[in-house]
């Protein structure tokens, strides 16, 4: 079993709302199981979770490093999984 996110950059010129990439969860086969995914309160508060997308919680985010930490639940099946994901805010 396993967690992604399609994408881990943004731009800091993205405007709040900005959708960063989708997450999915995978069972052993490697097929995306229908899932809910929640952010962990240790997470860098500067993103948000709607359904499977990642997205900007506020506009000019400074440049550097955020770690998320996402909690999956499969919605058909007995599974979980957390991932942490690092996404980069670039000035470009």
């Amino acid at each position: 079993m396993s967690m992604s996110l399609s994408n881990l950059t943004i731009s800091t010129k993205a405007p709040v709302n900005t959708i960063i990439g989708q997450l999915a969860l995978y069972d052993q086969s490697g097929t995306n199981m229908a899932s809910k995914f929640q952010l962990t309160q240790n997470s860098a508060g500067y993103f948000y979770n709607s359904g499977n997308s990642l997205s900007t919680n506020r506009a000019s985010i400074a440049p550097g490093y955020y770690s998320v930490r996402v909690r999956g639940v499969a919605l058909n099946e007995r599974w979980k999984e957390t991932g942490v994901f690092v996404i980069q805010v670039t000035s470009t």
